[in-house]
């Protein structure tokens, strides 16, 4: 039904992400206090081209129609009215060279109120990658977001690596952050130390210098890492083929 804006209060819902990954999608408000309202219909075009040599491209296009007026949304969400904005994205990923992705939301006059670009190189013992970001104001920030970041990192062993990451806000025309960072990497586990400085503040945290440390257990990763590990990690628990339930439990 169309319930317009009848009081109820939305206190887990207020910044919707709107994309191609949730054209689709059911319910595309952050939280549950948000409803979208009206009967409404969806159109997309999908397209993706895998090589022999794992070259891949991908395309996606679509747009969300609806019979009437809404206002559920709020600014700067592109999902408000009797039509949403257009979302699209590509991407082309060539093995042992690098990745290129493009994220867009285009609104019926043509104006791009989102603009993700994403690029990677691997050229042998270095890779670069680098990001530009336009987003629109919307119903909480209410400043546009208009940054451009770009990292690097040359492995000069096996298990050692040196890199840098530099963010600046080219709405503000200032420096986000900077930051430079080691890491020893083997099978089993990532260590890396990062030390860099923080330009941007408020007044309860102030700009400031900081150091860090992280590490991550590849054996605990996503479900698609720990099937690539599992392969060749000495660090990941394997249960022989044929092995029966007594054999597992003592490997």
């Amino acid at each position: 039904p169309y319930h317009g804006a009848d009081g109820r209060p939305n206190e887990d819902a207020s910044i919707v992400e709107f994309d191609e990954t949730n054209l689709f999608s059911l319910h595309r408000h952050a939280g549950w206090d948000g409803v979208e309202e009206g009967p409404r219909f969806n159109i997309g075009l999908q397209y993706a081209l895998m090589g022999d040599d794992g070259t891949s491209f991908t395309a996606a296009i679509g747009q969300v129609r609806r019979f009437a007026d809404i206002d559920s949304f709020g600014a700067g969400a592109g999902l408000d009215g009797s039509a949403s904005d257009f979302v699209g994205a590509w991407s082309l990923a060539i093995p042992d060279f690098g990745r290129v992705a493009h994220r867009m939301r285009v609104s019926d006059d043509f104006e791009l109120d989102r603009n993700e670009v994403y690029a990677a190189i691997d050229w042998r013992d270095a890779t670069l990658a680098g990001s530009y970001i336009y987003l629109n104001r919307d119903a909480v920030s209410g400043e546009d977001r208009h940054e451009a970041a770009a990292e690097g990192w040359y492995r000069f062993s096996d298990r050692w690596s040196v890199g840098a990451e530099l963010r600046r806000d080219l709405e503000a025309n200032d420096w986000v952050r900077t930051q430079g960072m080691v890491r020893f990497a083997n099978e089993c586990a990532d260590l890396e130390f990062q030390a860099g400085r923080r330009f941007t503040g408020t007044d309860d945290a102030p700009p400031s210098t900081y150091v860090g440390f992280r590490v991550r257990l590849r054996a605990l990763s996503d479900e698609s890492e720990r099937s690539r590990m599992a392969r060749s990690s000495r660090c990941t628990p394997q249960v022989a083929r044929g092995a029966g339930a007594g054999d597992a439990g003592d490997r």
